[in-house]
């Protein structure tokens, strides 16, 4: 293979790079709710390990409370259609 098609040919991976990015691409971002469950039971497990760390499972909880609060917000912002008709 010449010099200038080894730079001017995409490589392997860089195809399969590409193919991972659109298939992440085409999946939908996690809702608040879906973050929120993933969450509580990464909490969860944490709690129950053996050489659990306060420190950490002290940040996890914040974290949770941080993401119930949004989930409320999110909640509560409805919309004013149902009062225009």
């Amino acid at each position: 293979m010449s010099v200038i098609a080894a730079h001017t040919m995409p490589k392997q991976e860089d195809q399969e790079g590409y193919e991972d990015k659109d298939k992440e691409a085409a999946e939908p971002p996690a809702t608040i709710n879906e973050a929120l469950n993933s969450h509580k039971r990464l909490l969860s497990f944490k709690e129950h390990e053996p050489d659990a760390n306060s420190v950490e499972l002290t940040i996890l909880m914040r974290k949770e409370r941080s993401l119930q609060q949004q989930a409320e917000l999110n909640r509560s912002q409805g919309t004013l259609n149902s009062w225009f008709k």
